[in-house]
């Protein structure tokens, strides 16, 4: 090979390695040894597949390297999303907790002018009841203790009582406050009615029952 030849390969090789071409750089460099005869073919074909193989490996293993990274990044996001759902699944059981133990109101039998019997239902989940009543009435004679019986599915629960000691005149029963424990959740009636043929009312007189239900 000539000077100029020689120089102008390993110009070539010297661009190659510029553009990080290494291995067209060793490829020239063991042809450049193989034209002066200082190594055989073979030799130079093993280097290079020796050369190949090493930097193959160290590109399986930097590749192997970074799978193994990506993996726990991965596997840190997967737990923190796993946590995340464990805490919006307890949440909404919390929320679905105390939704059943609000206290919860109704009004079976509203406020409004009517004789006797009034009723109304309602839907208990089970819980405590505060059972507020409140009615008016008369009698025709004087000196008579008037009552309005309150009766729960058609159980006498509570009553309204007042003596009246005119005639004729409507009177407002003093209200009571029942309080029932052990009720079945569903549907319940209410109902207000007369104690007896002594008590009268019209559509001038008053009632209502308001139901408070307290969580167990």
């Amino acid at each position: 090979m000539e000077i100029d030849e020689l120089k102008s390969e390993l110009e070539k090789d010297y661009v190659m390695v510029k553009r990080k071409k290494w291995w067209s750089f060793l490829g020239g460099a063991f042809a450049f040894l193989i034209v002066a005869g200082l190594i055989s073919y073979k030799s130079s074909l093993q280097a290079l597949e020796g050369k190949a193989a090493k930097t193959a490996t160290k590109a399986i293993q930097a590749l192997k390297t970074q799978a193994e990274n990506d993996t726990k990044i991965i596997k840190k996001r997967l737990d923190v999303s796993k946590n995340l759902f464990v805490k919006l699944e307890t949440i909404e059981e919390k929320l679905a907790t105390l939704k059943e133990k609000r206290i919860s109101i109704y009004q079976p039998i509203k406020y409004s002018q009517s004789g006797y019997p009034r009723n109304g239902n309602f839907v208990s989940k089970g819980g405590k009841l505060l059972i507020f009543a409140s009615g008016t009435a008369y009698t025709r004679s004087k000196d008579t203790m008037m009552e309005i019986n309150i009766y729960l599915d058609e159980h006498i629960i509570g009553s309204l009582q007042s003596l009246s000691n005119e005639g004729y005149s409507h009177k407002t029963l003093t209200s009571d406050i029942i309080v029932l424990t052990g009720i079945k959740p569903g549907s319940h009636i209410i109902e207000m009615k007369l104690s007896s043929t002594k008590i009268f009312a019209d559509k001038n007189d008053l009632s209502q029952i308001t139901v408070v239900e307290l969580p167990l």
